[in-house]
């Protein structure tokens, strides 16, 4: 199983720094955590900006760590 995650990181790794572009990650928090909790915990210290979506009585995006603090927890409805 850890051969698997190398290819990943290594992947991840080469964007690092390289502000050129954007990209975007969509992750299922609660599969990889279920399986690989350390990868996740990796893949949010690697992000610069982590937005959440999360869906209670309403669907919203959550944005739960940026580099300007003051966009942390900034919450738009869908």
């Amino acid at each position: 199983m850890r051969g698997e995650e190398l290819p990943l990181i290594n992947a991840l790794g080469t964007f690092l720094g390289d502000t050129r572009g954007i990209s975007f990650y969509f992750v299922n928090r609660d599969i990889l955590n279920a399986t690989k909790p350390e990868v996740l915990a990796l893949l949010e210290e690697l992000a610069t900006t982590i937005i959440e979506f999360k869906k209670d009585k309403r669907r919203k995006l959550v944005v739960t760590k940026a580099l300007n603090r003051e966009l942390e927890d900034y919450e738009v409805e869908l």
